[in-house]
């Protein structure tokens, strides 16, 4: 039987406080990369041999424009736009605690619709 983490792990800001940053004038708008500080908040329990991944949930301007003329996003505009959800590949782990704050960079390939 597999082993399925049952804790809490905290994320945070990573040392530059940016997750990350896309260029909306690129097609599709969709992340890169995710940058963050996880930490195993759970006592007694340390986190075993497998993988994690990253999953980002955002919304993608639908007026955006490249000289930035209409920022900041209005709120009206976005109410309506669907969540749109990048995964990360999988990083694989071995067995350590982390109960320390460790960085990660989790990679994104390709945007997912998932609802």
């Amino acid at each position: 039987m597999d082993y399925f983490f049952r804790g809490t792990l905290e994320i945070t800001l990573p040392d530059k406080f940016v997750y990350s940053i896309i260029n909306g004038s690129i097609t599709p708008q969709q992340f890169t990369y995710i940058k963050a500080k996880v930490r195993n908040t759970t006592p007694d329990e340390e986190v075993q041999d497998g993988i994690i991944q990253a999953v980002a949930k955002y919304k993608i301007r639908p007026d955006y424009q490249d000289d930035l003329s209409n920022d900041p996003p209005d709120g009206e505009v976005m109410e309506g736009v669907e969540f749109s959800y990048s995964v990360s590949e999988p990083i694989v782990i071995n067995i350590f605690n982390f109960h320390r704050a460790c960085r990660q960079q989790f990679t994104v390939k390709a945007k997912s619709k998932y609802r």
